[in-house]
């Protein structure tokens, strides 16, 4: 009788009552921990009461997901921990009870999801298989392919992510349909679970448009992310109707518009985005005013003050900055400080502020505001390098934690084309290089694990790897080697250049073949520059004419050739090696060269995309060739068939 009492007026009215009545955490948390000082009390009462055990644990679980929203990890960590202790006891007595199985997959999964959370990648995954060997039905089968998903897409892992949650989309959708295998399925727990999937699966697929693909490849990844997030977007939709007093369902809402708002602005589809963003914006401004203690809400709505800020400012074209906008920025400013006060070690919102400064700045800059715009890119500059020191420190004490290790290499590339931007050439190489001097024993160590599964026949751990968590550091790393390679060339030190190209083909070549013979090309042609001799551009133009002859060789291939050649006609002419006839035939032959394999790219479709275009018309390579006919006509009809 005193568990039922104990059941009814502390569990029940802790998680069904006052489960999202606005401000009421701190209340929740001080009812679950009066009961469980009752359930424990009970249990030593009758040791071998089940279901008194069962009740404990969830009281544990309960608590523990509490003080986790409240950001007290360590404490929820701790009551989690003790709730699968019992539910493990209880296995060992029961051990065909699929209910004690599924208690202990559950308490699994919850320790998964926390251990994700503060950054113990390693711990998530433990736990999160440990569950799936313990569970027993197919939603939770969905949950936990949803979790490794999310894992791996905090990882950097985005491919992998996505096969973990196409499996729980799949699963999700047909318990939908059929839940005949799962008859006491909750349906509202399956549109929630699917929703959820929906939008890692979305951010997974738009992550991996960022990998360095082609033009149509590209497209394909962000169309289909797209699709994933409208899904995503019309569950939690679905779902609000029914429960519109969840918070969890609402913030899962936001954060599905606001990544759809984030893709749609990098397609250029600006009022689109706009629409979306703003819905997140109202349901995180509710939701902040009605749970002001759950951190995870805070930063969710200053993220959607930054990005309705930049939207805005996207249209004003030079104009001064509205105060409507500047509030916007002010707004998420003020959250972002906050955070970064309360928590200064937690790499996502130390990423965020430093980017609103330096996005604030660049809006004032715009408008003419120059004295408050240095201010703000003081404070961004000043952010970022405390971001490095930050991110050196945590990528030393967790080497094998990539997330810390992304955020450390986004630091770097942040403060790089901020220094850009603002022409500070010599900054911004001295940020690169300390970069790459940092990262060079992991890319070394990547590299050397790849080559070793690939001479051990094992083809398909490799590519896991090539394509893993260290593909996003490998590639971030090969294009820091680009950007110095690009700066050495436009002040004439083709050799320096050259050392920085390899260094790109090197690292790219471990997971990207085709990219690295990019570098390979560029390389080639600052030697080529450095020394313009018949032999020495002979030697270049016939390791171009091996990869053009290669089947299959792709449109970006063709690109780097003509420009090759196109480099090589330019040369030709100031080669004194040779005589006036013979230089004059040479510098002919290459610029014809030049543009049939300019045409070869086309026929591959390299020209689909505008800035490609842009590049024929910018790129100092085809200087020489640029005022010929056949290149002005071929830049016209490109020009024409993108119209």
């Amino acid at each position: 009788m005193a568990a039922q009492l104990v059941e009814k007026y502390l569990t029940e009215l802790s998680e069904n009552e006052l489960m999202n009545v606005p401000k009421m955490e701190g209340l929740r948390r001080e009812l679950l921990e009066e009961a469980l000082v009752y359930y424990e009390r009970f249990v030593e009462q009758d040791a071998n009461d089940v279901l008194l055990k069962k009740k404990l644990a969830a009281a544990h679980n309960r608590l523990g997901a509490v003080l986790r929203d409240l950001g007290e990890n360590n404490r929820s960590i701790e009551h989690l921990q003790k709730a699968l202790k019992i539910s493990q006891e209880l296995r060992i007595d029961y051990p065909y009870d699929a209910g004690v199985s599924n208690s202990v997959a559950a308490n699994e999964s919850a320790l998964g999801s926390l251990y994700r959370r503060t950054g113990d990648f390693e711990k998530a995954d433990a736990f999160f298989k440990k569950a799936l060997d313990h569970t027993t039905t197919r939603v939770n089968l969905g949950a936990i392919y949803n979790e490794l998903g999310s894992l791996r897409n905090e990882k950097g892992d985005y491919v992998l992510a996505a096969k973990w949650l196409s499996e729980s989309i799949r699963i999700y959708g047909e318990e939908l349909v059929s839940p005949s295998s799962s008859p006491n399925t909750n349906e509202e727990l399956v549109i929630r679970g699917l929703a959820h999937s929906n939008n890692e699966y979305g951010w997974s697929l738009a992550q991996q448009a960022k990998l360095g693909m082609k033009s149509e490849e590209l497209q394909v990844k962000r169309t289909d992310a797209q699709d994933a997030y409208e899904k995503a977007i019309a569950g939690y939709r679905q779902l609000l109707k029914r429960t519109p007093e969840s918070m969890q369902v609402a913030h899962g809402l936001a954060e599905s518009c606001i990544n759809l708002g984030t893709l749609q602005f990098e397609m250029e589809k600006g009022k689109e985005a706009e629409k979306v963003v703003r819905e997140a914006n109202g349901i995180m401004e509710q939701l902040v005013a009605d749970h002001p203690g759950i951190r995870s809400f805070t930063f969710t709505l200053g993220d959607s003050y930054r990005i309705l800020a930049v939207l805005a400012v996207e249209e004003l074209e030079g104009q001064e900055l509205p105060q409507e906008t500047r509030l916007l920025f002010e707004k998420s400013l003020e959250i972002q400080e906050l955070l970064v006060k309360e928590q200064s070690e937690v790499p996502s919102y130390a990423a965020a502020l430093a980017k609103t400064y330096e996005v604030f700045a660049s809006a004032l800059l715009m408008g003419g505001e120059e004295e408050e715009a240095g201010e703000y890119l003081t404070k961004a500059t000043t952010k970022y390098l405390r971001n490095i020191e930050l991110g050196e420190r945590l990528a030393k004490q967790a080497p094998d934690d990539f997330e810390k290790s992304l955020f450390l290499l986004n630091s770097y590339k942040e403060l790089g084309e901020l220094w850009h931007k603002h022409d500070n050439v010599e900054q911004e190489v001295k940020v690169y290089r300390q970069a790459i001097v940092f990262f060079e024993p992991k890319v070394e160590a990547i590299r050397n694990e790849f080559i070793k599964k690939i001479s051990k026949f094992k083809y398909t751990e490799a590519i896991g790897m090539g394509m893993g968590g260290g593909v996003s550091l490998l590639i971030e790393l090969s294009e820091f080697h680009e950007k110095l390679g690009d700066l050495f060339r436009s002040t004439d030190n083709y050799f320096a250049a050259a050392f920085h190209y390899r260094g790109a083909c090197g690292i790219r070549s471990v997971i990207q073949w085709t990219y690295a013979l990019k570098y390979k090309f560029r390389e080639h042609q600052m030697v080529l520059k450095a020394r313009a001799t018949q032999q020495e551009y002979a030697q270049t133009l016939d390791f171009v004419d091996k990869y053009v002859a290669i089947d299959g060789a792709s449109d970006l291939v063709f690109f780097a050739a003509a420009g090759t050649y196109a480099l090589a006609s330019e040369v030709a002419t100031k080669d004194e090696t040779i005589g006036g006839v013979e230089r004059g035939v040479r510098t002919e032959q290459y610029a014809r060269r030049a543009i049939e394999l300019l045409e070869k790219a086309d026929e591959h479709k390299f020209f689909k995309l505008t800035s490609r275009v842009d590049d024929l018309r910018k790129d100092e390579l085809f200087n020489s060739i640029r005022q010929r006919d056949d290149y002005k006509e071929l830049v016209a009809r490109l020009e024409e068939a993108l119209k």
